[in-house]
Protein backbone atom coordinates (compact mmCIF):
# COMPACT_ATOMS: atom_id res chain seq x y z
CA UNK A 1 0.00 0.00 0.00
CA UNK A 2 1.56 3.47 -1.12
CA UNK A 3 1.96 6.14 1.82
CA UNK A 4 0.15 9.11 1.48
CA UNK A 5 1.49 12.15 3.66
CA UNK A 6 -1.61 14.33 2.82
CA UNK A 7 -3.62 11.16 4.50
CA UNK A 8 -5.44 12.46 7.68
CA UNK A 9 -4.47 16.48 7.46
CA UNK A 10 -8.18 17.40 6.39
CA UNK A 11 -9.04 16.44 10.05
CA UNK A 12 -5.52 18.04 11.89
CA UNK A 13 -6.62 21.48 10.04
CA UNK A 14 -9.86 21.18 11.08
CA UNK A 15 -9.03 20.40 14.86
CA UNK A 16 -6.31 23.49 14.42
CA UNK A 17 -9.13 25.82 13.35
CA UNK A 18 -10.74 24.79 16.42
CA UNK A 19 -8.56 25.01 18.47
CA UNK A 20 -7.46 28.68 17.00
CA UNK A 21 -10.81 30.18 18.58
CA UNK A 22 -10.53 28.71 21.84
CA UNK A 23 -8.97 31.51 23.81
CA UNK A 24 -11.51 33.83 22.24
CA UNK A 25 -14.37 32.13 23.32
CA UNK A 26 -12.76 31.48 26.68
CA UNK A 27 -12.22 34.84 27.01
CA UNK A 28 -15.56 35.87 26.16
CA UNK A 29 -17.24 33.15 28.82
CA UNK A 30 -14.36 34.54 31.44
CA UNK A 31 -16.14 38.24 30.11
CA UNK A 32 -19.45 36.64 30.82
CA UNK A 33 -19.00 34.84 33.87
CA UNK A 34 -17.82 37.71 35.66
CA UNK A 35 -21.00 40.55 34.79
CA UNK A 36 -23.24 37.82 35.49
CA UNK A 37 -25.53 38.71 38.79
CA UNK A 38 -23.57 41.45 38.85
CA UNK A 39 -24.21 45.55 38.94
CA UNK A 40 -22.82 47.82 36.81
CA UNK A 41 -22.61 51.76 38.01
CA UNK A 42 -22.82 54.23 36.54
CA UNK A 43 -21.39 57.28 38.19
CA UNK A 44 -23.09 60.84 37.63
CA UNK A 45 -20.75 63.81 39.09
CA UNK A 46 -24.45 66.42 39.04
CA UNK A 47 -27.62 66.06 40.90
CA UNK A 48 -31.01 64.15 39.90
CA UNK A 49 -32.92 65.64 37.19
CA UNK A 50 -30.24 67.44 35.06
CA UNK A 51 -28.68 66.64 31.76
CA UNK A 52 -26.57 64.47 32.87
CA UNK A 53 -28.22 62.85 35.00
CA UNK A 54 -30.69 62.28 32.08
CA UNK A 55 -28.47 60.84 29.95
CA UNK A 56 -26.58 58.34 32.15
CA UNK A 57 -30.29 56.75 33.54
CA UNK A 58 -30.79 57.11 29.11
CA UNK A 59 -27.61 54.88 28.50
CA UNK A 60 -28.24 53.02 32.35
CA UNK A 61 -31.54 51.53 31.47
CA UNK A 62 -30.21 49.78 27.91
CA UNK A 63 -26.37 48.75 28.91
CA UNK A 64 -26.83 45.58 30.61
CA UNK A 65 -28.58 44.15 27.54
CA UNK A 66 -25.91 44.17 25.86
CA UNK A 67 -23.36 43.28 27.91
CA UNK A 68 -22.21 39.60 28.46
CA UNK A 69 -23.63 37.78 31.81
CA UNK A 70 -26.32 41.16 31.28
CA UNK A 71 -25.87 42.34 34.92
CA UNK A 72 -28.17 44.99 36.37
CA UNK A 73 -27.22 48.14 36.13
CA UNK A 74 -27.73 51.17 38.23
CA UNK A 75 -26.63 55.04 38.09
CA UNK A 76 -25.25 56.68 41.22
CA UNK A 77 -25.06 60.71 41.50
CA UNK A 78 -22.14 61.93 43.13
CA UNK A 79 -22.56 65.73 42.94
CA UNK A 80 -20.12 67.91 44.29
CA UNK A 81 -17.00 70.30 42.80
CA UNK A 82 -18.16 70.41 39.24
CA UNK A 83 -18.32 66.61 38.47
CA UNK A 84 -14.37 66.78 39.89
CA UNK A 85 -15.70 64.25 42.90
CA UNK A 86 -17.39 61.76 40.96
CA UNK A 87 -14.16 61.97 38.00
CA UNK A 88 -11.61 61.41 41.18
CA UNK A 89 -13.16 58.54 42.92
CA UNK A 90 -13.91 56.55 39.87
CA UNK A 91 -10.77 57.20 38.53
CA UNK A 92 -8.93 56.37 41.96
CA UNK A 93 -10.97 54.34 43.90
CA UNK A 94 -11.99 50.53 43.74
CA UNK A 95 -13.47 48.84 42.41
CA UNK A 96 -11.46 48.88 38.62
CA UNK A 97 -13.08 45.98 37.77
CA UNK A 98 -14.89 47.15 35.01
CA UNK A 99 -18.61 47.46 37.90
CA UNK A 100 -18.25 51.10 37.24
CA UNK A 101 -18.01 53.88 34.28
CA UNK A 102 -18.22 57.53 34.99
CA UNK A 103 -20.10 60.42 32.69
CA UNK A 104 -17.34 63.36 32.45
CA UNK A 105 -17.86 67.05 31.29
CA UNK A 106 -15.24 69.20 28.79
CA UNK A 107 -13.44 70.49 32.25
CA UNK A 108 -12.29 67.43 33.18
CA UNK A 109 -10.35 67.09 30.19
CA UNK A 110 -8.68 70.65 30.65
CA UNK A 111 -8.14 70.88 33.99
CA UNK A 112 -4.90 69.28 34.95
CA UNK A 113 -3.31 71.33 32.27
CA UNK A 114 -5.07 74.48 33.72
CA UNK A 115 -3.25 74.05 37.31
CA UNK A 116 -6.24 73.13 38.96
CA UNK A 117 -5.27 70.87 41.64
CA UNK A 118 -8.02 68.98 42.72
CA UNK A 119 -7.91 66.97 39.10
CA UNK A 120 -6.20 64.15 39.93
CA UNK A 121 -6.53 61.96 37.04
CA UNK A 122 -4.93 61.63 33.48
CA UNK A 123 -7.53 61.82 30.98
CA UNK A 124 -5.88 59.93 28.20
CA UNK A 125 -5.66 56.79 31.08
CA UNK A 126 -9.05 56.75 31.06
CA UNK A 127 -10.48 54.05 28.56
CA UNK A 128 -13.22 55.90 26.37
CA UNK A 129 -16.47 53.93 25.97
CA UNK A 130 -18.30 56.42 23.38
CA UNK A 131 -20.24 59.78 23.61
CA UNK A 132 -23.72 59.98 23.50
CA UNK A 133 -24.24 63.07 21.98
CA UNK A 134 -22.32 66.21 20.35
CA UNK A 135 -24.07 69.51 21.14
CA UNK A 136 -23.22 73.13 21.36
CA UNK A 137 -23.66 74.63 24.45
CA UNK A 138 -25.63 77.98 25.28
CA UNK A 139 -26.70 80.26 28.20
CA UNK A 140 -30.25 81.06 29.31
CA UNK A 141 -31.50 83.80 31.44
CA UNK A 142 -34.55 83.88 33.45
CA UNK A 143 -37.42 85.95 32.68
CA UNK A 144 -37.19 87.74 36.11
CA UNK A 145 -34.32 89.37 35.29
CA UNK A 146 -34.99 91.34 32.73
CA UNK A 147 -32.04 89.82 30.64
CA UNK A 148 -32.10 90.51 26.82
CA UNK A 149 -28.33 89.89 25.68
CA UNK A 150 -24.74 89.53 26.88
CA UNK A 151 -24.09 92.60 25.96
CA UNK A 152 -25.96 93.71 28.85
CA UNK A 153 -22.70 92.56 31.39
CA UNK A 154 -20.72 95.96 30.03
CA UNK A 155 -23.35 98.28 32.22
CA UNK A 156 -24.18 96.29 34.96
CA UNK A 157 -23.63 93.16 37.17
CA UNK A 158 -24.79 89.71 35.66
CA UNK A 159 -25.05 87.20 38.47
CA UNK A 160 -24.72 83.34 37.08
CA UNK A 161 -25.11 79.58 38.89
CA UNK A 162 -22.47 77.35 38.44
CA UNK A 163 -22.29 73.85 39.79
CA UNK A 164 -18.13 74.06 40.57
CA UNK A 165 -15.96 76.47 40.92
CA UNK A 166 -13.99 74.78 37.77
CA UNK A 167 -17.57 74.31 36.36
CA UNK A 168 -17.74 75.27 32.87
CA UNK A 169 -20.95 76.99 33.78
CA UNK A 170 -18.48 78.90 36.28
CA UNK A 171 -15.49 78.69 34.06
CA UNK A 172 -17.35 80.96 30.79
CA UNK A 173 -18.61 83.74 32.56
CA UNK A 174 -15.14 84.35 34.40
CA UNK A 175 -13.15 84.47 30.98
CA UNK A 176 -16.04 86.66 29.46
CA UNK A 177 -15.79 89.30 32.05
CA UNK A 178 -11.68 88.60 32.09
CA UNK A 179 -11.50 88.81 28.12
CA UNK A 180 -14.57 90.99 27.43
CA UNK A 181 -14.61 93.38 30.56
CA UNK A 182 -17.77 92.77 31.49
CA UNK A 183 -19.22 92.40 34.54
CA UNK A 184 -19.63 89.08 36.50
CA UNK A 185 -20.81 87.29 39.59
CA UNK A 186 -20.67 83.80 40.09
CA UNK A 187 -22.28 81.75 43.14
CA UNK A 188 -21.22 78.53 42.54
CA UNK A 189 -22.00 75.20 44.50
CA UNK A 190 -25.42 73.92 42.50
CA UNK A 191 -25.86 70.55 42.19
CA UNK A 192 -26.44 70.79 38.65
CA UNK A 193 -28.90 72.43 35.91
CA UNK A 194 -31.65 71.19 37.71
CA UNK A 195 -30.85 73.12 40.85
CA UNK A 196 -29.59 75.97 38.75
CA UNK A 197 -33.39 76.41 36.91
CA UNK A 198 -34.98 76.10 40.55
CA UNK A 199 -32.46 78.91 41.95
CA UNK A 200 -33.58 81.39 38.61
CA UNK A 201 -36.84 81.05 39.08
CA UNK A 202 -36.42 82.06 43.02
CA UNK A 203 -34.30 84.58 41.75
CA UNK A 204 -31.00 83.52 43.63
CA UNK A 205 -29.36 83.92 40.13
CA UNK A 206 -30.14 85.54 36.37
CA UNK A 207 -27.99 82.92 33.99
CA UNK A 208 -27.01 79.61 33.49
CA UNK A 209 -24.47 78.93 31.01
CA UNK A 210 -21.39 77.21 29.81
CA UNK A 211 -19.90 78.75 26.00
CA UNK A 212 -21.92 81.19 23.81
CA UNK A 213 -20.16 79.58 20.07
CA UNK A 214 -19.92 83.11 18.80
CA UNK A 215 -17.09 84.25 21.33
CA UNK A 216 -14.84 81.59 20.11
CA UNK A 217 -14.42 83.73 17.04
CA UNK A 218 -11.73 87.13 16.82
CA UNK A 219 -8.49 86.98 18.13
CA UNK A 220 -9.58 84.82 21.26
CA UNK A 221 -10.11 82.28 19.39
CA UNK A 222 -7.16 79.30 19.86
CA UNK A 223 -7.75 80.36 23.39
CA UNK A 224 -11.75 80.31 23.54
CA UNK A 225 -11.54 76.99 21.53
CA UNK A 226 -8.94 75.30 24.18
CA UNK A 227 -11.07 75.84 26.86
CA UNK A 228 -14.62 75.65 25.59
CA UNK A 229 -14.04 73.37 22.49
CA UNK A 230 -14.33 69.82 24.37
CA UNK A 231 -18.03 70.96 25.23
CA UNK A 232 -19.09 69.52 22.36
CA UNK A 233 -18.62 65.86 23.66
CA UNK A 234 -21.22 66.56 25.70
CA UNK A 235 -21.67 63.27 27.23
CA UNK A 236 -18.60 61.01 26.89
CA UNK A 237 -18.61 57.88 29.25
CA UNK A 238 -15.56 56.35 30.44
CA UNK A 239 -14.12 53.07 32.49
CA UNK A 240 -11.39 53.76 34.80
CA UNK A 241 -7.77 52.94 33.85
CA UNK A 242 -7.73 49.78 35.83
CA UNK A 243 -10.15 47.43 34.07
CA UNK A 244 -8.50 44.28 32.49
CA UNK A 245 -8.72 44.76 28.57
CA UNK A 246 -11.61 42.28 28.13
CA UNK A 247 -14.16 43.80 30.24
CA UNK A 248 -13.18 47.15 28.79
CA UNK A 249 -13.43 45.63 25.16
CA UNK A 250 -17.47 44.28 26.48
CA UNK A 251 -18.19 47.77 28.03
CA UNK A 252 -17.04 49.16 24.53
CA UNK A 253 -19.15 46.82 22.98
CA UNK A 254 -22.16 46.72 24.90
CA UNK A 255 -21.88 50.85 24.66
CA UNK A 256 -22.22 51.34 21.34
CA UNK A 257 -24.81 48.40 20.99
CA UNK A 258 -26.83 49.85 23.31
CA UNK A 259 -26.59 53.18 21.80
CA UNK A 260 -27.48 52.42 18.43
CA UNK A 261 -30.41 50.27 19.53
CA UNK A 262 -33.81 50.60 18.44
CA UNK A 263 -34.85 50.48 21.64
CA UNK A 264 -32.53 53.35 23.23
CA UNK A 265 -33.35 55.27 20.29
CA UNK A 266 -37.10 55.19 21.14
CA UNK A 267 -36.38 55.61 24.77
CA UNK A 268 -34.38 59.16 23.62
CA UNK A 269 -37.13 60.24 21.40
CA UNK A 270 -39.85 59.97 24.28
CA UNK A 271 -37.91 61.88 25.83
CA UNK A 272 -36.89 64.31 23.26
CA UNK A 273 -33.17 63.90 23.62
CA UNK A 274 -31.25 64.53 20.76
CA UNK A 275 -28.63 61.58 19.72
CA UNK A 276 -25.59 61.81 18.02
CA UNK A 277 -22.84 59.72 18.84
CA UNK A 278 -19.58 58.79 18.93
CA UNK A 279 -17.73 55.76 18.99
CA UNK A 280 -14.93 55.16 21.63
CA UNK A 281 -12.10 55.71 18.82
CA UNK A 282 -14.04 59.21 17.69
CA UNK A 283 -13.68 60.17 21.83
CA UNK A 284 -10.82 59.77 22.06
CA UNK A 285 -8.96 61.14 19.20
CA UNK A 286 -11.27 64.25 19.46
CA UNK A 287 -10.12 64.88 23.01
CA UNK A 288 -6.31 64.53 21.80
CA UNK A 289 -7.26 66.93 18.98
CA UNK A 290 -8.61 69.77 21.43
CA UNK A 291 -5.63 69.47 23.89
CA UNK A 292 -2.89 68.97 21.54
CA UNK A 293 -2.07 72.86 21.77
CA UNK A 294 0.69 75.25 22.16
CA UNK A 295 1.75 75.84 26.32
CA UNK A 296 1.44 79.92 24.95
CA UNK A 297 -1.75 79.09 24.27
CA UNK A 298 -2.72 76.90 27.80
CA UNK A 299 -1.02 80.10 29.38
CA UNK A 300 -3.64 82.63 28.14
CA UNK A 301 -6.50 80.33 28.90
CA UNK A 302 -5.42 80.17 32.22
CA UNK A 303 -4.72 83.65 32.85
CA UNK A 304 -8.40 84.68 30.99
CA UNK A 305 -9.98 82.00 34.28
CA UNK A 306 -7.29 83.30 36.47
CA UNK A 307 -5.47 80.57 37.53
CA UNK A 308 -1.99 80.09 38.05
CA UNK A 309 0.27 76.65 38.28
CA UNK A 310 -0.32 74.02 36.29
CA UNK A 311 1.31 70.91 34.25
CA UNK A 312 3.58 72.47 31.69
CA UNK A 313 3.26 70.29 28.22
CA UNK A 314 6.14 68.48 27.40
Amino acid sequence: MRFNPLAGMTGIIAALACMAGVPHQAAADAVADFYKDKTVTVVVGYGAGGGADTFGRLLGRHLGKHLPGQPSVIVQNMPGAGGFKAVNNVYNTDPQDGTRIVLTSSTHATAPLMGNKKARWDFFKFQWLGNLTRDVAGCVASGRSGIKSIVEGKSRQIIYGASGKSAPSAQQPRSIASILGYKAKVIAGYRGTASQRLAMEKGEIETTCAFWASLALGPQKPDMYFIFGATEISRPFAAPPGVPAARVAALRSAFWGAVTSPELKADAERQRLILDPMTWQQTEAAYRAFLDVPQNIIDRAKAALGQKGGKKKK
